[in-house]
């Protein structure tokens, strides 16, 4: 084994020198949207067996019978008449699929496979809901298309719920195979039924959703939430999303208790969820549904999860309904349960977040003081709110459920509906929360009894963060200054990259965080130079390892598909768990099923000659140091950063001063205002302890701080008559 060589790196903050907290949620916010783990329903990754048994491809589907499409937006146009704001963009097509009736069983050296191919003519994608779904630990559920580019779990025991319901996201395209895989100790697999298919014919889930509105193009007024008019609302913004039930469109909030805790629930429409346990049973939300930037073209397929129950919902008096989710957010969606009032007071004005016509989401304006009014329909008098005019954006049929907050950022109602549209922004009606409160006495009628368990009997509470991370104590890290020029080499490698799937038994890669006390990481950033693959089954597995001279145990891993990675961009690899580290720790990765046409690579550093950090990675099973791999010596680091958040650090003001140098070695300068007098400075590690320092004026407007302590990251706090100043910097020692 070559020679290990300790990497003594330094953390370079990828911060400005002056950020205000909306901005810093705004960069980091827009950083987390370019995601790889593209439409990561709770699963979890494996190869189907009949790929690892190298199974013949599907060649009988069941047709899936014809229908007119014509007499179904007839419907929608019905339900438009009435004013509501939902969308129909899938016809459900009622089947009875069992691996008992339909399909091929097959044997592999691992167990039998099940198969079965479903196709429906014309289908811009297709949407399976499974009833009697309760599958033995150990087998695994699989949907795909017959040459895998688009995968959906594996689906297992895990998914198991009250309901025996299970939802998929939709695939692409007009067909798709169905896998069921028993190991082979397994007798009995369990049930499964295959009850429903939706044929979607509106093309809901292309690069470009189609209108069911003939006259009417979204984007002539939409504004897309992370244009610079939503930059206010990036926090709220991550409570909303997209939901798909029984072919319908609508939007949907997470929601907030009075108790802060991991309560999954979600706040909607009632004509969303149809008034029944099934329709919410079948419903699947999808997270973080947006465009990456303002105005681009294309919105991220975001993250989902299948299935919840009825809470709470009055049978048309009052139009909302209390969902529970069947599982709770993991951390890489960065869920946020937004805040509510319900004082029945009419709001100056406000914003609407939704998902007009199932597209990304977007954000409305109302600057007109809102009104009491009736929507009809049957619902109870004086119930909701009245939007007169939106001053800038509108909503659309798809729009139903979604929340209306006040400036205060709280929500007071939720969308009927209204002839409101782009052409004429004019007359929205939202369902009170104040009367959905407890205006009605039973539990199963009441929004109280769930949101309010400790009865405190508050008439608002804010929202909250249920993974208890508040984004201005979050910095983005990396072993690379914002100076160094990133390159993609191939070393001496020939026609391969160092950091792909190369043919010199390269097997991993890993990047040295020094970290001398303790940090919770949410996720990594990966700076992509290529990312190329030609099925949903060649992975880039995410691994974080313990260890201080070399990687020594691996304490995390996660798979993310290659194909929905975005080459020449930064993409965030969410965790879904909060990561604890203490001491030096590394982040690298593997890659797995890559064929020879298929690529993966992440940017380096240039070469910086015998100085720097220096990347690891294994040959032939055994830890070595880049800058051995070539005939001449290349010191570099993979662009490779991590999120990190610290301690018990209360950031008051995010004003920072100007610091430098940074990276320093024992003296630090702060160049703050001028006129500010100093009463206090405190310094405190990653993990809130107080740190002795000492420190001088040079002159009004520069501190210059000593310091004698280790490597690492360090937050400076300066306090004034009025105001806490905070700085994060870096030591690193010689």
């Amino acid at each position: 084994m070559a020679k290990i060589k300790v990497l003594c790196g330094y953390i370079c903050l990828f911060i400005k020198n002056i950020m205000p907290r909306i901005s810093l949620i705004c960069i980091i916010g827009a950083i987390f949207l370019i995601t790889g783990n593209i439409n990561a329903q709770k699963s979890e990754y494996s190869v189907p067996f009949s790929v690892t048994g190298n199974l013949a491809p599907v060649r009988e589907y069941v047709i899936l019978p014809g229908f007119n499409s014509d007499s179904l937006r007839t419907v929608s146009e019905l339900s438009r008449k009435k004013g509501f704001k939902d969308n129909r963009f899938a016809k459900m097509i009622e089947t009875n699929i069992t691996p008992f009736n339909s399909g091929v069983w097959e044997k592999t050296d691992q167990g039998r496979v099940w198969r079965v191919g479903i196709t429906s003519k014309k289908a811009y994608s297709l949407h399976a809901v499974f009833h009697n779904y309760n599958l033995q630990k150990g087998c695994n559920l699989y949907l795909y298309n017959n040459n895998y580019s688009d995968l959906r779990g594996a689906f297992n025991y895990k998914n198991n719920n009250e309901a025996n319901t299970l939802a998929i996201a939709a695939i692409p395209g007009d067909s798709m195979v169905i896998e069921l895989d028993v190991p082979n100790e397994i007798v009995s697999f369990g049930e499964l039924t295959l009850s429903k298919v939706g044929h979607d014919y509106i093309n809901a889930f292309g690069k470009h959703p189609i209108s069911m509105l003939k006259d009417n193009n979204i984007e002539a007024c939409e504004i897309d939430i992370n244009c610079q008019q939503g930059h206010n609302w990036q926090t709220e913004k991550k409570a909303v999303c997209k939901i798909t039930i029984n072919g319908l469109y609508c939007t949907g909030t997470l929601i907030a208790t009075t108790s802060f805790d991991k309560r999954p629930y979600l706040i909607t429409a009632s004509h969303c969820v149809l008034n029944n346990s099934q329709g919410a049973a079948e419903a699947v939300f999808y997270f973080n549904f947006e465009r990456s930037t303002c105005g681009n073209m294309d919105s991220d397929p975001g993250q989902t999860l299948s299935g919840s129950s009825i809470l709470a919902t009055t049978e048309n008096k009052l139009d909302f309904a209390l969902l529970k989710l069947n599982d709770f957010p993991p951390i890489s969606y960065k869920p946020y349960f937004a805040g509510w009032d319900i004082s029945n007071s009419a709001p100056l004005n406000g914003v609407v977040i939704h998902h007009p016509n199932g597209a990304g989401k977007k954000i409305s304006f109302d600057e007109l003081p809102l009104t009491t009014a009736d929507f009809g329909e049957n619902f109870d008098g004086s119930s909701h709110w009245q939007v007169s005019q939106y001053s800038s954006g509108a909503t659309e049929p798809g729009s139903s459920g979604a929340p209306f907050f006040n400036t205060q950022h709280r929500i007071i109602g939720t969308l009927t509906g209204g002839s409101a549209d782009c052409a004429s922004p004019y007359n929205d009606y939202y369902s009170k929360i104040s009367l959905a409160w407890d205006k009605y006495p039973q539990t199963n009628q009441q929004v109280k009894y769930w949101l309010d368990p400790k009865n405190t009997n508050n008439s608002y509470i804010d929202g909250f963060d249920p993974y208890g991370f508040n984004i201005s104590n979050c910095d983005t890290a990396w072993n690379i200054s914002k100076a160094e020029l990133k390159q993609l080499s191939k070393g001496n490698l020939g026609n391969d990259w160092i950091f792909n799937n190369n043919a010199s038994q390269f097997t991993q890669f890993a990047e040295k965080f020094y970290n001398p006390g303790a940090n919770k990481l949410l996720g990594t950033f990966f700076n992509i130079s290529k990312a190329k693959a030609a099925t949903a089954l060649s992975t880039v597995i995410v691994k974080v390892w313990q260890g201080d001279q070399i990687p020594e145990k691996e304490i995390y891993s996660k798979n993310f598909i290659v194909k929905n990675l975005q080459a020449d961009a930064i993409n965030f690899m969410g965790f879904d768990s909060v990561i604890n580290v203490s001491g030096n720790f590394f982040i690298g990765y593997s890659l797995a099923n890559m064929q020879k046409s298929d690529v993966f690579a992440v940017k380096e550093t240039e070469n910086r000659g015998n100085e720097g950090p220096s990347t690891f990675y294994t040959y032939k099973g055994l830890w070595n140091n880049i800058d051995e791999s070539a005939s001449t010596v290349m010191y570099t680091s993979l662009a490779i950063g991590i999120t990190q958040c610290y301690g018990k650090v209360d950031t008051l003001k995010s004003i920072n001063p100007i610091v430098y140098p940074n990276p320093s070695v024992n003296q630090v300068n702060f160049k703050i205002p001028i006129g500010v007098k100093i009463y206090n400075i405190e310094c405190y590690n990653t993990i809130g302890q107080l740190i002795p320092i000492s420190y001088q004026l040079t002159d009004e407007q520069i501190m210059q701080v000593n310091i004698n302590f280790t490597s690492g990251l360090y937050i400076l706090k300066i306090f004034t008559k009025h105001d806490i100043f905070t700085s994060k910097f870096i030591i690193k020692n010689k």
